[in-house]
């Protein structure tokens, strides 16, 4: 079986032309990467109080508990919600990406009422 002989690198300094080129592919793919990340985040994956509810959307909920060190682990936060839909897309934030099911404890405190949001986490849930 005959291999391909695999071209050198050419020798020295790369050319301006090279660079912009190199510069632009390393554009090129970026830009392909955040739109696929926009088209992920617009998908509708579940509804809340009827209404769709975008990845984007649960994605930002979790954001405000999950774990700062390693989000498949337990969620324990204290969050303000001003709205019961806030509650509810919450919930299921963390239910779509942990698979474990947020408890909400209110704490009153200084500034205002407050839930603190507790859920057994990925690991968890999975059984890992």
């Amino acid at each position: 079986m005959q291999s391909t002989p695999t071209p050198n690198a050419p020798e020295g300094p790369m050319t301006t032309a090279e660079q912009i080129g190199q510069s632009l592919n390393r554009l090129a793919y970026a830009i392909q990467f955040g739109l696929e990340i926009a088209e992920s985040n617009a998908q509708v994956v579940g509804q809340v109080q009827g209404q769709p509810v975008t990845r984007g959307e649960l994605s930002l909920a979790f954001a405000r508990v999950q774990n700062r060190t390693n989000w498949k682990l337990a969620v324990d936060a204290t969050v303000t919600l001003a709205t019961n839909r806030e509650i509810l897309v919450l919930r299921e934030a963390v239910i779509f990406f942990t698979g474990s099911v947020p408890t909400f404890s209110v704490v009153i405190s200084p500034d205002g009422l407050r839930y603190r949001v507790q859920a057994a986490g990925y690991y968890a849930a999975v059984g890992a």
